[in-house]
């Protein structure tokens, strides 16, 4: 069945040379990751294959990270009163939610617990009704038992999660906001420079292809 791939072929009057370079490499590993990206010229390829914005800034996705991380940091040196406006903001809705979920927790495992019940006392009433272990009755009241009792033990056995700021004061989430966004911009920053050796060669790959293209007689 065609793939769709020779689709642009036509929209590009049958240009073979131009499809082969703003086209069909888009399905290959190379350039897999712009297939969705509609209509790219050799430039555009080129810049997002290199993580360049259309002005040549850096568009990849560490960078971007790493900015809102240093965006994170700058704010920590703002008022204090704003600050513990945030703090005490978050902190209220951490609460809020921890209760939502909590009580949609204690119900779910409730009406668990209600059906394990229900189905024990129909196991028993099997046994007593002399159904032997090796019928179907018996083999699903028991496949209905393990399966209740396995997610109540993973599903139910602990609390939901709560968040950390719940239990921080004002300055435990200043030091934790400022740790973790360090942690990020130390993470980020590795991760960036090998995608940018990455980038590098996927980059210097299609100049190649492009090149060859273009003077092949």
């Amino acid at each position: 069945m065609p793939t769709g791939y020779t689709n642009q072929l036509e929209e590009m009057r049958y240009d073979v040379r131009r499809w082969l370079k703003e086209g069909i490499v888009r399905g290959m590993c190379l350039c897999a990751g712009l297939r969705d990206s509609g209509d790219m010229t050799e430039d555009q390829i080129l810049k997002s294959l290199s993580g360049k914005n259309a002005d040549g800034g850096d568009s990849s996705y560490h960078s971007t990270q790493i900015a809102m991380a240093n965006r994170r940091i700058s704010r920590l040196s703002g008022s204090e009163k704003e600050l513990r406006a945030e703090f005490d903001r978050k902190k209220d809705k951490a609460y809020r939610e921890y209760d939502k979920s909590l009580k949609a927790w204690e119900g779910k495992k409730a009406s668990h617990q209600r059906s394990l019940v229900e189905v024990n006392k129909l196991i028993s009433k099997s046994k007593k009704a002399g159904i032997k272990g090796d019928t179907v009755t018996a083999g699903v009241l028991e496949f209905a038992k393990e399966q209740l009792e396995r997610v109540l033990q993973s599903d139910y056995g602990t609390p939901p999660w709560r968040e950390g700021i719940m239990d921080m004061d004002f300055r435990g989430w200043i030091r934790e906001e400022r740790n973790s966004a360090t942690h990020d911009i130390e993470y980020h920053t590795k991760e960036r420079a090998k995608s940018s050796a990455m980038k590098s060669d996927n980059s210097a790959m299609y100049r190649e292809f492009v090149e060859f293209v273009n003077s092949a007689e």
